[in-house]
């Protein structure tokens, strides 16, 4: 939605078409990867995307309908917004751990409105921050928890990942 109210679906719906021609499952990345600026107030000058936090969150749910309800069916499980732990955590781009929760609860209840059988999952850098998310109020919103643990040292959880993988990194 590069502009408020004007989609623009060709360069998703080429990739999904992919991903059903090869068989791949996909994993639906709703936010974090650059969201139109006029989504938020925290936009780096010169950008066309961000990756604050939206201002609107009424935006951000139509965002999630609409994107939910052209791809039921092809996508199941969903991410609410890409490796968000450093902005929460550093309450940077208008972030912080209770606004992440209400993101993530918002999208939770879409997602599953649209569709039961999606599965939600929370973005963290670590199982720490999930601890944060349910002290913030996260409760039982979401199905699983997507760890990214190719930071080897970083946390526990990547270490313990590295060393699976034979400490290649």
């Amino acid at each position: 939605e590069p502009k408020k109210g004007e989609w623009s679906w060709n360069w998703h719906d080429e990739r999904m078409a992919a991903t059903k021609e090869f068989g791949i499952k996909t994993i639906g990345v709703l936010g974090g990867i650059g969201q139109p600026a006029w989504m938020s107030d925290h936009v780096p000058e010169g950008h066309q995307t961000t990756h604050g936090c939206p201002r609107d969150l009424a935006d951000w749910e139509e965002y999630v309908r609409r994107v939910a309800t052209r791809y039921r069916g092809r996508v199941r499980v969903w991410e609410s917004w890409n490796e968000i732990s450093g902005a929460a955590d550093n309450n940077s781009g208008g972030w912080s751990i209770e606004k992440y929760v209400d993101l993530h609860r918002r999208t939770y209840r879409i997602l599953k409105e649209i569709d039961p059988q999606n599965k939600v999952l929370v973005s963290a850098d670590s199982l720490m921050f999930v601890g944060r998310c349910l002290k913030a109020g996260l409760g039982e919103a979401y199905d699983g928890v997507v760890i990214h643990p190719y930071r080897p040292g970083a946390t526990p959880e990547a270490g313990c990942a590295n060393y699976a993988v034979g400490n290649t990194g």
